[in-house]
């Protein structure tokens, strides 16, 4: 499946609050890192924390200033970076909330939270390293297969 040079992408705006959710317009590189898996995202859940983290002090840690909201997506693998070999194309994946906590065994205390401090869902396409996505049942509908993307990613032992 061939994808477009560029997308669409839902930021926080900058202070004062309330924040909003603005569009942006952001490129895809041409050249994927070695372990990246391009997403193209068919479906989001916005949460509570998507929209307290618009709210002054509505959110308990600190997120990324401008940073792309949401964690909970069904997306399908459009590319594969030449040394990935956990997926396929055509795979059905959502990418784990924290990305630094992926089997429960690491020490570090630091927490990349999905849609946070870290990168968010709500965007038409996004890459993550192959280590931190989790595959999807195919079975089901991207709205299906959406919600109950959250219970495959917060059943983590972190």
């Amino acid at each position: 499946m061939s994808y477009p040079k560029t997308y669409r992408a839902w930021r926080r705006s900058a202070t004062p609050y309330p924040l909003w959710l603005v569009s942006s317009t952001e490129r895809l590189p041409e050249k994927l890192g070695p372990h990246d898996i391009l997403i193209k995202i068919h479906a989001v859940s916005l949460n509570y924390r998507d929209h307290a983290m618009l709210q002054e002090g509505g959110y308990p840690i600190p997120v990324e200033v401008g940073g792309v909201s949401g964690s909970d997506c069904a997306a399908e693998v459009v590319a594969i970076g030449v040394s990935a070999t956990k997926f396929s194309i055509g795979d059905r994946v959502a990418p784990t909330v924290d990305l630094l906590c992926l089997t429960g065994d690491e020490r570090e205390m630091e927490f990349l939270a999905l849609g946070g401090n870290g990168p968010g869902t709500l965007q038409e396409y996004a890459i993550f390293d192959e280590h931190v996505l989790v595959k999807l049942p195919s079975h089901l509908s991207w709205e299906e297969v959406r919600v109950i993307s959250s219970l495959y990613k917060h059943s983590s032992t972190c």
